[in-house]
């Protein structure tokens, strides 16, 4: 046992000569999530302990979370690292916060279970943002997903709230195509008058009478 723990150290000392410290904290850091495969993409599970350790500290990486995700936004450190606007987002699945402003202790959490249809929205917005700008590389054991990167009720329930709200969000756009604003112009003098194309005043009634 003595033997094989001495010739770890010294696969430890080489590999940290050759390749660097950060090489090496990376490999003992795995031990601290799993991985897994979606969408063939090779993604890690994260534990809170291991997300915290990215934070951008001593020049490493920078990563987040959002409703679960694990992003890496080190190319955004100058916004995310120490020192950035936004580094209490850092480390962490702050989900809450995007939507409600409360960079707090109490805001800054992956808890959504008190947003509205409207504001788990613009969470999926915030989600969208990140996927187009940044890399995804995991899931963090929390609020959204378990050890195993099984979802759990707080997802059902963002899904849930996210259906709801692009649900209300097509019946709002389908009335402002059914029922059109009017375009009020004034005349020199001052009588208001309201203008309609002929397509705009066609409405069709959703059920028979």
């Amino acid at each position: 046992m003595r033997g094989k723990l001495i010739l770890l150290s010294i696969a430890v000392a080489v590999a940290a000569y050759f390749f660097g410290p950060k090489c090496v904290k990376k490999f003992f850091q795995s031990a601290l999530g799993q991985n897994e495969t979606v969408d063939n993409v090779h993604i890690r599970i994260f534990t809170k302990d291991g997300l915290a350790l990215y934070k951008g500290d001593n020049n490493g990486d920078v990563y987040l979370a959002l409703a679960g995700y694990v992003f890496d936004v080190t190319k955004g450190r100058k916004h995310y690292g120490p020192g950035g606007g936004y580094e209490f987002f850092a480390g962490i699945d702050g989900s809450k916060a995007y939507v409600t402003g409360q960079f707090d202790k109490d805001g800054l959490t992956d808890d959504i279970s008190e947003l509205s249809p409207a504001e788990v929205l613009g969470l999926e917005n915030w989600k969208a943002f990140y996927e187009k700008d940044y890399k995804l590389i995991g899931k963090v054991e929390g609020a959204f997903f378990d050890k195993d990167g099984k979802e759990l009720p707080m997802m059902q329930l963002y899904k849930k709230k996210l259906k709801q709200a692009l649900l209300e969000k097509d019946l709002i756009e389908n009335d402002k195509k059914l029922f059109p604003p009017c375009n009020s112009e004034w005349s020199q003098n001052r009588k208001a008058k309201n203008k309609f194309s002929s397509s705009e005043i066609k409405v069709h009634l959703p059920f028979k009478t």
